[in-house]
C-alpha cells in the first residue's frame, strides 16, 4: 500500500505562529522499529499554547514514543496512552516554561 499526504499552516493574526504539525508516513522505517503486522503512519495536529516550545518537542518525540511502545503492534490504544504521557513527562524534565500543547 501506498499513502501520500500534504500538510499547510497558516499563522493567522498572531505574531507568530505556536502550532506544529507532524507526518509520518512509515513509522518502523523513521523509527528503526519492527514487527508491525501491517504499514502504520502516525500524523498530528500540536496547537501550541503560550509559544512553541511544547508543540515543538511533541512534535520531534511524540511519534517515536508511541510507536516503539512495547505494546504498539498488539494494544495501540495503550502505546499512544503511554507514549503521549512518555513524552509529556521528557518535555516538563527538560526544562520549565508556561508553553503547552494540545493533540
Amino acid at each position: 500500500m501506498r499513502l501520500g499526504a500534504g500538510m499547510h499552516g497558516a499563522q493567522g493574526w498572531r505574531a507568530s505562529m505556536e502550532d506544529e504539525e507532524m507526518c509520518e508516513l512509515e513509522l518502523s522505517r523513521a523509527f528503526d522499529v519492527s514487527g508491525f503486522p501491517e504499514p502504520h503512519a502516525f500524523f498530528a495536529v500540536l496547537d501550541g499554547r503560550c509559544g512553541n516550545v511544547t508543540s515543538r518537542y511533541a512534535r520531534d518525540h511524540v511519534a517515536k514514543n508511541v510507536a516503539s511502545h512495547r505494546v504498539f503492534g498488539i494494544d495501540a490504544r495503550q502505546a499512544f496512552i503511554s507514549g503521549f504521557q512518555k513524552t509529556d513527562e521528557e518535555r516538563r524534565a527538560v526544562e520549565e516554561t508556561e508553553s503547552g500543547a494540545t493533540c
